[in-house]
């Protein structure tokens, strides 16, 4: 197990997990208006299966909102 940071929250996830299968598990992965950055820096939607996360990385998981 490895700790990362999910907006701001300290989570145990597997060694070698994808960014992919971290926002599955969040019910996150399919939905649409949102970005992710890891140590301040966006993944690109199509970068998300194969980004590997490793320990202690930062995940900042941002929704857009509608209004005016």
């Amino acid at each position: 197990m490895i700790e990362v940071l999910f907006n701001n929250e300290a989570t145990q996830i597997t060694e070698g997990s994808t960014l992919q299968s971290i926002l599955e598990s969040r019910k996150l992965s399919t939905k649409n208006g949102i970005a992710v950055a890891i140590n301040a820096s966006v993944i690109p939607r199509g970068e998300w299966e194969n980004h590997v996360l490793q320990q202690n990385d930062k995940l900042m998981v941002i929704s857009a909102t509608a209004g005016g």
